[in-house]
């Protein structure tokens, strides 16, 4: 990649990174994007403004992230719904769909730019090992995701919001559907 960027080609890291000392050392050398995941997903504000400082453009992937591998996607997980697209619009330059078949590609394109998922998130979302009526999560749960810092996964700090919100809407959902079926 040096090579590259020494030849002034434009150059990035394909794998997405999560820590500060990493995307540090990728403004450092020059990159033309960064490819963000993780605990750096949740501090989208910083590391937009660390990139934009040195032109480079930052790129998630809203439906996957690579750092679940293992274990599969969690509601503290990074990804980004279709309705809250648009608050992270001016931290994020590139969608980045990362999916091997170009129908799948243009069918997420096209729920992104429309905003909506009227299904199960885990029809969304790879590797996801929730399930939650996507069209009943309220509107506060992007937001509260954008800066958090996923602090709930640092040692001696708490939060619940994400699994609260993501339960909270399974018990709603479910009573409403029980009502519904008197």
């Amino acid at each position: 990649m040096r090579a590259l960027l020494h030849s002034e080609y434009p150059a990035f890291l394909k794998y997405p990174i999560s820590d500060w000392e990493t995307l540090n050392n990728l403004v450092e050398i020059g990159v033309s994007d960064i490819y963000v995941d993780g605990p750096l997903g949740f501090s989208l504000k910083n590391v937009h403004d660390k990139c934009k400082k040195k032109g480079i453009k930052v790129r998630i992937a809203p439906t996957v992230s690579p750092n679940t591998a293992m274990v599969g996607l969690k509601p503290n997980s990074f990804f980004i719904r279709p309705e809250d697209l648009s608050i992270y619009e001016k931290y994020i330059d590139v969608l980045d769909f990362r999916v091997p078949k170009k129908e799948k590609e243009d069918t997420l394109f096209t729920i992104y730019k429309r905003g909506t998922f009227y299904y199960n998130l885990k029809d969304l979302l790879e590797e996801c090992t929730f399930s939650v009526p996507n069209p009943f999560i309220k509107p506060e749960f992007g937001p509260s995701r954008l800066n958090c810092g996923q602090r709930c996964l640092i040692p001696g700090h708490s939060c619940h919001l994400c699994e609260t919100q993501i339960q909270l809407t399974n018990l709603v959902y479910d009573y409403f559907s029980k009502k519904d079926q008197e």
